[in-house]
C-alpha cells in the first residue's frame, strides 16, 4: 500500500511540473502551434492583439525566406532559420510580383503621399501617380497597365520631356483629359531614348478589344461577377474571354484605394453580307450591303479615294474595293471586291439620250436633203 502511494506520488507530481511547463511556454508570449500552424496570437495569453491580421500562410505560395538564417522577424520573438520547413495553410490574395499575402491594411495609411509597387509614387491630394523621369515628372490618374472606360487626366512637370502615343501614333499635344479609347503610352526623351514611361488602355464600355485583364503591379482582384454571376478569378489577373458584362472590383495593396471596371465583353464580328458577288468576290452590278446595324461603321476604299455608300448601303461605281466593316465593340469584318464595268440606270439614260440624239440629227438630215432636191 505504501509502495503504490509512494509511485502515486511521483505520478502527480510529475504531471504538475509537466503542466507547469506547458503553461510556461504558452503563457509566455500567447502563441499555441499545432504542426506549424499558427493557431492564436495574444501577448500573455489574453486578446489584446488581436486586432492584428494573423496569416495562415501555404508555402507553395508564400516564400518563407523572408529572414536570414537564424535572423529574428523584428515582429515576433519567434526566430525562424532559413533551413526550417513551415507547413502554412494560407487561404488568400497573393501577390502575383512578390509571392506575398496581400492587406489592405495600407488603407488605413494616410499619409499624402504612397509608394507604389511600379516605381511610381501616389499623391493623395491629386489623386495621381507620379512617374519620376531624369529632367521631371508625370502625373496620370491611373496606374501603369490600368484600364478604364473614362477620362484620364494628365500632368507633367515644366521640363519634363514627354510624349504621348495612342496606338502607336504621336499625340501632337500633350492633354489634361483624354478618353478617346486606345492604347497609350508616355515616351519619354526628345526621340523617345528614356523608353516607356508608362502605359494605360481607355475601353469602350462595349469591347471586344480584350480577352484578359492583367492587373497593375501592386494591384489584386477583390470579385469578378459575369452577367451578375460571381465567377473564380486569379488575384493578379481576369480571363474575360467569354461574352458578357463585367464588374470587376480590384484594388491597390500600396495605398488601400479601390477601383471598379465594369464593361460589357463582346467578341461577335458584325453579322454583314455582300450580296451581288460571285464566288471570287466579283460583281457584274452594284454590290449591296445587307445586316448593317446601329453603331457600325463602314470604311470603303478605292486605291486611294475613300467611298462611301449611297442611301441604299450600296457601292455602284466600277472598281476595285476594300470594304471594313466595324461594329460598336470595335469587332470588325473586311473583304476585298471588284465591280466589273457595267451600264446602270444612269448609263442606260445616257445611251438613250444619244440614241435619241443620232435618230433626231438623221432626220433633220434627212428633210434638208429632201428640201434641196426639191430646188
Amino acid at each position: 500500500m505504501r509502495l503504490r502511494d509512494k509511485y502515486s506520488t511521483r505520478y502527480i507530481r510529475t504531471l504538475l511540473c509537466a503542466g507547469i511547463m506547458i503553461f510556461g511556454l504558452c503563457g509566455h508570449k500567447g502563441m499555441v502551434i499545432r504542426r506549424g500552424n499558427i493557431v492564436g496570437i495574444g501577448a500573455g495569453g489574453d486578446d489584446r492583439n488581436a486586432g492584428r491580421t494573423a496569416y495562415m500562410a501555404d508555402v507553395s505560395k508564400v516564400s518563407a525566406a523572408g529572414f536570414g538564417a537564424g535572423e529574428a522577424d523584428p515582429g515576433n520573438d519567434m526566430a525562424m532559420s532559413a533551413g526550417s520547413e513551415a507547413d502554412f495553410n494560407y487561404e488568400g490574395p497573393i501577390d502575383m510580383f512578390t509571392g506575398n499575402p496581400v492587406t489592405e491594411d495600407s488603407a488605413l495609411n494616410q499619409t499624402q503621399t504612397v509608394n507604389i509597387s511600379d516605381g511610381s509614387v501616389y499623391d493623395r491630394t491629386t489623386g495621381m501617380y507620379i512617374y519620376s523621369m531624369d529632367n521631371g515628372s508625370v502625373s496620370v490618374s491611373v496606374a501603369d497597365s490600368m484600364m478604364v472606360t473614362g477620362d484620364v487626366m494628365l500632368a507633367k512637370s515644366e521640363n519634363a520631356n514627354a510624349m504621348l502615343y495612342k496606338d502607336g501614333e504621336l499625340v501632337s499635344d500633350f492633354p489634361q483629359v483624354i478618353n478617346a479609347p486606345g492604347s497609350y503610352a508616355i515616351i519619354g526623351g526628345d526621340n523617345g531614348d528614356t523608353g516607356q514611361i508608362m502605359g494605360f488602355r481607355i475601353l469602350n464600355e462595349v469591347t471586344g478589344a480584350v480577352n484578359q485583364y492583367s492587373l497593375p503591379r501592386g494591384f489584386s482582384v477583390r470579385s469578378v461577377t459575369v452577367n451578375g454571376e460571381d465567377v473564380t478569378h486569379d488575384y493578379g489577373v481576369v480571363d474575360m474571354e467569354a461574352e458578357g458584362s463585367y464588374d470587376i472590383s480590384y484594388i491597390c495593396s500600396d495605398n488601400g484605394i479601390a477601383y471598379y471596371l465594369h464593361v460589357t465583353v463582346d467578341h461577335t464580328p458584325p453579322q454583314v453580307t455582300f450580296e451581288g458577288l460571285d464566288a471570287n468576290n466579283r460583281a457584274k452590278g452594284p454590290v449591296t450591303l445587307v445586316g448593317l446595324e446601329e453603331g457600325d461603321v463602314v470604311s470603303v476604299i478605292s486605291g486611294d479615294e475613300v467611298k462611301k455608300l449611297n442611301a441604299n448601303s450600296q457601292i455602284v461605281e466600277s472598281g476595285d474595293y476594300q470594304v471594313i466593316v466595324y461594329d460598336a465593340a470595335g469587332n470588325y469584318i473586311e473583304k476585298e471586291i471588284k465591280i466589273m464595268v457595267y451600264l446602270n440606270l444612269q448609263a442606260w439614260m445616257l445611251v438613250g439620250l444619244i440614241l435619241i440624239c443620232i435618230v433626231g440629227l438623221a432626220i433633220v438630215l434627212t428633210i434638208t436633203r429632201q428640201r434641196l432636191r426639191v430646188r
